[in-house]
């Protein structure tokens, strides 16, 4: 039951981020449709841009995707999430540049060249960020994970306990609820 509401979520993420892609690329696609229609340069420049960058924007969708079906599972099948995240930022932070750069050439602001220094600086900065941010959330989830199974665990250990004991002897019709058993488990 457990697995079949992870796949759920799974193939949930999944339909819900390929929608959101195809939506993009109608939308892409209807761009291209009306460039020759429109007679503004700056139009056909940014469409141009977004063609360019296509592969780009695809590349850091399917990552994240990934990661995000990833971090959807429990943990041990959570830990390949950031790797998939850190990966998608590389292709992410790669765009903003080239938007940076695409907004340089055509307001001659001057942000290239400023940029370009700290290109790579910025990439494996980022990359380990998320890298390691990524983690700590994996493993944390992790840690929580098995601290909820452990009392979930103990509190049913605790209701068969109390289930055999004469004080809470019910009718075989009654069953001990989870309230009772954690009245009496704080009890102790």
């Amino acid at each position: 039951m457990f697995f079949m509401n992870q796949l759920k979520n799974v193939i949930g993420i999944f339909l819900s981020k390929l929608l959101g892609l195809i939506i993009f690329l109608v939308i892409l696609g209807l761009l291209n449709f009306l460039v020759p229609y429109v007679n503004q340069n700056t139009f056909g420049s940014i469409v141009f841009f977004l063609n360019s960058n296509l592969l780009l924007i695809l590349l850091f969708s399917l990552f994240f995707c990934v990661a995000e079906m990833f971090f959807a599972l429990v943990f041990p099948f959570s830990l390949p999430a950031p790797l998939f995240s850190s990966f998608g930022s590389i292709f992410l932070v790669t765009f903003i540049f080239n938007v940076f750069g695409f907004l340089d050439r055509g307001f001659s602001i001057g942000l290239l060249g400023l940029l370009s220094g700290v290109y790579v600086l910025v990439v494996v900065a980022v990359f380990f960020i998320v890298f390691v941010v990524g983690y700590s959330i994996v493993f944390g989830r992790g840690v929580e994970g098995l601290k909820r199974r452990k009392v979930k665990k103990h509190v049913h250990e605790k209701k068969e306990e109390l289930e055999k004991d004469k004080k809470f002897k019910k009718m075989p019709s009654e069953k001990i609820s989870l309230k009772e058993v954690s009245k009496e488990v704080k009890k102790k």
